[in-house]
């Protein structure tokens, strides 16, 4: 029996267009997808970062939680940016290319969350990190 279609009658027309050119996940099984994910992010071109500085920080918490940040020269405003992945994909080298990208075509700060991930941790880990 074939899968049952997505469901996307309430979802915004433009954006629906980008569903087919996201890949799918397996994720029952996310050692496996982590790593696919890895790939994918790898295989990006690197954003162009010469005008921008960029650091790897820890955020005191329980457990602390790591971030890197972008800071675009002349930065007016910030974007926390927690990416995407169901919680179980993407870390802060995944999201380096995306993260980057938004810094210096928007010119804030981006603050890149590498929260924990399931299921592994459990809900409300990756929740309490970006809180923290």
């Amino acid at each position: 029996m074939d899968p049952e279609p997505v469901r996307t009658a309430d979802m915004d027309p433009e954006l629906e267009a980008f569903i087919p050119l996201f890949p799918r996940a397996d994720l029952t099984d996310p050692v496996t997808e982590r790593k696919n994910l890895a790939a994918l992010a790898a295989a990006l071109p690197a954003p162009d970062t010469a005008d921008m500085e960029i650091e790897d920080r820890t955020v005191p918490a329980d457990p602390d939680v790591a971030v890197r940040i972008y800071r675009p020269h002349l930065a007016q405003g910030a974007i926390v940016w927690l990416h995407g992945g169901g919680f179980v994909m993407g870390d802060l080298d995944t999201e380096h290319p995306w993260a980057a990208r938004l810094a210096g075509a928007c010119g804030a700060v981006v603050v890149s969350v590498g929260y924990r991930r399931a299921p592994e941790q459990r809900f409300p880990a990756a929740f309490d990190d970006a809180y923290a």
